[in-house]
């Protein structure tokens, strides 16, 4: 072991190691530079030392990182700069053959310790944290798309059913602080099985879509929600409409949707498709909940389809 004590300089271990490292006396001198930020700063040891931290580069250093030396050296205490906060305290790069070098994300350690004549001075680790980043990156972008991919309809691009779910307990919860009315609209495509029998499951998909686009553009502000609730049915939510409001923007969905124009030849209520509307607008009290609302909904567009579709039928409270 002895042996293999002496082998090592001190100097040349911390030369090897993958990170930079510097130390800082009392007065910020530099005392010692590693070669990794040799390679990444161009300043070669002979030229660090002896310089103060806040000079050494050409660009300036972060005060977050002169402050934290400074708590370190006073106080006894080690200072943890996260990228989070601090991204790149230090000017330091790689690629510096490039025509435009790329500054590098750091994550940065100081620990206060003692040197030989028993005086506090100052241990600075850097650490590339370049990759970490990307690395979380892309997890966000990952977890990002998959909670997309959970609240949307895979078929209409619109919000699903689960979606609906959630969004509907926020928003009734809403309305009943705000003592604001809250409109359902279910909504169904009339005699979507005749349509896929006749026209193939393919065009029923593109049919889907397009109702899905027009219901969507009657709905304009971002606290509605448009949702496939599943099938042909789709779900309308908004906040804030009396019922003549409501009326109003369901006879413009239904509109929209026949204006698009589409044959149905096996419609009993049209010449072209087009869909019911069973609507619940109420001021909610606290006994309210969702599965009322969608059940008065839904009781509503029952008694559409019976007084022969392409209507829209309020549910009474």
């Amino acid at each position: 072991m002895n042996g293999l004590h002496h082998a090592f300089a001190l100097p040349d271990v911390c030369d090897a190691l993958d990170l930079g490292l510097m130390m800082v006396g009392q007065n910020l001198e530099i005392v010692f530079w590693n070669r990794w930020l040799i390679n990444r700063t161009r300043i070669d040891r002979a030229d660090a030392i002896g310089r103060k931290l806040d000079t050494v580069f050409d660009e300036p250093v972060a005060p977050a990182l002169v402050a934290g030396v400074r708590q370190a050296l006073n106080y006894g205490l080690p200072v943890l700069l996260s990228n989070a906060l601090h991204r790149a305290p230090l000017p330091i790069y790689r690629g510096h053959e490039l025509e435009t070098p790329n500054r590098i994300d750091q994550s940065i350690v100081i620990s206060p310790i003692l040197n030989e004549a028993s005086r506090r001075c100052c241990m600075i680790q850097i650490l590339d944290a370049s990759r970490s980043i990307k690395r979380e990156n892309i997890l966000r972008a990952y977890s990002t798309k998959l909670r997309y991919e959970a609240i949307t309809d895979s078929l209409t691009g619109i919000a699903n059913r689960r979606s609906f779910d959630e969004h509907g307990e926020i928003m009734l919860a809403a309305a009943k602080k705000r003592k604001t009315p809250i409109s359902v609209f279910m909504i169904d495509v009339d005699f979507f099985k005749q349509y896929n029998d006749h026209y193939g499951h393919s065009a029923g998909d593109a049919t889907l879509k397009i109702v899905a686009d027009a219901l969507n553009s009657q709905v304009l502000r971002s606290t509605d929600l448009v949702a496939r609730y599943g099938g042909e049915e789709f779900v309308v939510l908004m906040m804030g409409l009396d019922r003549e409001q409501s009326a109003n923007i369901a006879e413009r969905m239904r509109a929209t949707v026949l204006q698009c124009g589409l044959p149905h030849a096996h419609s009993r209520a049209a010449e072209h498709v087009t869909i019911s509307i069973g609507a619940c607008c109420v001021v909610p009290d606290g006994d309210t909940g969702v599965k009322h609302l969608m059940k008065c909904a839904d009781d509503a567009l029952y008694q559409a389809k019976r007084d022969g579709r392409n209507r829209i039928v309020f549910g009474e409270q």
